[in-house]
């Protein structure tokens, strides 16, 4: 974070937090780049809050033009993200219909840890 940078948070009855031990409130629009496997994917990972909920967000793609999302959990933005990479690696292309049927569908089954891929296992959040 820059120093000229301001964190905005929700009220603290609205605000969320990293899994203790080490409990950090999210800030709104919280916002971090990953690059995760072994083929380097780089993803956008950012936490908004709406109607004083947090919505998890994770934009994909050469040009970042994918989005998926949930209003769960980081795990289940990410658990979309890996459905829909897969769907792209196996179709070389995502329709804008896939991307809305993928963010509808709850993924119940882990694929990957939410947590780590928006970066909230860090000593401190920005």
């Amino acid at each position: 974070m820059k120093g000229d940078e301001i964190r905005v948070y929700p009220p603290k009855y609205q605000l969320v937090y990293t899994k203790k031990p080490e409990s950090f409130p999210i800030p709104h629009q919280y916002k971090v780049k990953t690059i995760h496997r072994k083929k380097k994917y780089q993803v956008e990972c950012s936490i908004e809050y709406v109607d004083g909920k947090p919505l998890y967000n994770v934009q994909f793609g050469e040009n970042m033009e994918y989005n998926v999302c949930s209003t769960n959990s980081s795990s289940g933005a990410g658990n979309k993200y890996i459905t829909a990479l897969l769907m792209l690696e196996k179709n070389k292309t995502l329709t804008e219909e896939d991307i809305k049927k993928i963010n509808k569908d709850a993924t119940t089954s882990s694929k990957i840890s939410g947590v780590q891929l928006f970066g909230l296992q860090h000593q401190e959040i920005f």
